[in-house]
């Protein structure tokens, strides 16, 4: 059997401090996405599970980002604003 990785989808609302990081203020759960543990770009996989859960970000204008090692924040391209996160489940 095939080792999986699973991640729930959050949505965030982040609200940015004086010295310009952002702060989570709330977060939403979307949707539980899961990913083959020996997948070759788990960035790319969690973006097109993403997509397939019908969550679609803007080409262009947001970026991929691992913030600890295990979790995932979808920014803002120009602000740095996170959008969603990745949160492993498992």
């Amino acid at each position: 059997m095939e080792k999986r990785l699973n991640y729930e989808i959050r949505q965030i609302d982040a609200w940015q401090e004086e010295e310009g990081c952002w702060i989570w203020n709330a977060s939403y759960r979307i949707a539980t996405v899961s990913v083959p543990a020996n997948v070759k770009n788990l960035e790319r996989a969690l973006l097109y599970r993403m997509r397939k859960a019908g969550i679609v970000s803007r080409p262009g204008r947001t970026k991929l980002v691992n913030v600890d090692g295990c979790l995932y924040e979808l920014q803002d391209r120009k602000t740095e604003e996170p959008l969603m996160a990745f949160i492993p489940i498992n």
